[in-house]
């Protein structure tokens, strides 16, 4: 819901309302800032992302043991309403998720997960990268987001940050009553 508004009570179940309207937009675009969750069931990735619209692809992305910070790609499929399962060729120790838009941009990417225990791998330090090199961006717009490729030259991984323009929409809203 974009616009909701009451003219009587504040609360709706206070008393008689007197007006209330309530719009549904049909050009909203939620970009979360959570990073997307995903679960993981032996080959099978399951993926979801409370609150993102754009999603058009989801692609799992695999690491091993002797190159963990390397990932490369297993699976990709299309977003399928709320949670989309990706089937892999087989188990990987290293698992990250990545959502793609339909320009084929990179939305957002989850933390690398090992597989044995569900944790994030490497202490978090994928998503918490200091002063990394940025190598592009996206210009930003107002209530859209800005996707940056980065590159950590300490753990040799290229990663994605997702930086979100904070806007200030201000509505005015002049209601006469005569009484």
């Amino acid at each position: 819901m974009m616009y909701s508004a009451a003219l009587g009570g504040q609360n709706l179940s206070d008393g008689p309302v007197q007006n209330y309207r309530a719009f549904k937009s049909t050009t909203w675009q939620g970009f979360p800032r959570a990073v997307p969750d995903l679960a993981i069931n032996g080959t099978t990735v399951y993926v979801s992302w409370n609150g993102a619209t754009e999603v058009q692809m989801w692609e799992v992305a695999v690491g091993d043991k002797s190159a963990p910070h390397t990932l490369s790609s297993a699976a990709n499929a299309s977003r399928s309403l709320f949670e989309t399962s990706l089937t892999m060729d087989s188990e990987s120790p290293y698992v990250q998720v990545r959502a793609y838009g339909g320009n084929g941009a990179i939305l957002g990417a989850s933390a690398v997960v090992e597989s044995s225990s569900g944790s994030s791998a490497f202490n978090g330090k994928v998503h918490r990268l200091s002063n990394p090199e940025v190598i592009g961006a996206s210009a930003p717009t107002c209530g859209n987001y800005q996707v940056q490729q980065v590159v950590s030259t300490s753990l040799g991984v290229r990663t994605v940050m997702n930086y979100r323009l904070l806007c200030t929409v201000t509505l005015l809203m002049v209601f006469i009553l005569i009484v």
